[in-house]
């Protein structure tokens, strides 16, 4: 299924479904794109910039062909015609062709959805206990809008999909780590690519308590 979505690209932020972007809409572009899209689909496609955005930001920098389309699902207009919106992510898509370029790129793209048909439930089980474990390890680890969390924001009754994307979302990484788990649509194997970030952090973790043991010196942290 092909659709026409506004882009909206952004150097900071991956999108994931069944997730919350709050966002503060200033530049008169995209306040022209929330205008327009209040009065249709209330759809948005949040893609990433690839690096050396900052040469042509106010043009059209590279952006990374997948990405995820959000709605609309409250909106502020402020009296200086600025937009704070919430977006609810939906569904994965590639970006077909851009059809229009200004205001803003408007662009035919096709959804991506899931590919879960070589998983079994036992399969399922089995990652969601392996991402449970390892996230709830790593709370400190967890922010939302740019506000420490403490704590893993993840309902982990809820299907393996929305698990691995939920833990992604909210995980403090770079976005470019997290664009490869964004692309991936075969569920085993983007819970596979998360499970080994979230190990590798792990790792990273225990290597600096261990040498902190090590470390009786305040002068030397």
């Amino acid at each position: 299924m092909r659709e026409q979505l506004p882009l909206f690209p952004l150097p900071n932020v991956d999108l994931f479904p069944d997730v919350l972007l709050p966002l503060h809409i200033f530049e008169p572009r995209y306040r022209i794109m929330v205008e327009d899209t209040l009065k249709t689909h209330k759809k948005i496609g949040m893609v990433l910039l690839k690096k050396g955005w900052e040469e042509n930001y106010y043009e059209t920098p590279e952006i990374f062909e997948v990405g995820c389309m959000g709605q609309i699902v409250d909106q502020e207009k402020l009296p200086d015609g600025k937009f704070n919106i919430l977006l609810k992510g939906v569904s994965r898509f590639s970006v077909a062709r851009i059809v229009e370029p200004a205001p803003y790129r408007r662009a035919k793209i096709a959804l991506l959805p899931d590919r879960i048909e070589s998983l079994s439930d036992q399969d399922a089980q089995k990652m969601k206990k392996n991402l449970c474990d390892a996230a709830e390890a790593l709370p400190e680890y967890f922010v939302y809008n740019k506000l420490p969390l403490n704590r893993v924001p993840v309902d982990f009754a809820a299907p393996l999909p929305t698990v691995v994307d939920t833990i992604s979302y909210y995980l403090s990484i770079d976005p470019y780590e997290k664009q490869p788990i964004l692309e991936e649509t075969r569920v085993d194997k983007r819970a596979e690519l998360l499970y080994e970030k979230l190990i590798d952090i792990l790792q990273i973790k225990r290597a600096f308590k261990e040498a902190g043991k090590f470390n009786t010196d305040p002068g030397l942290n």
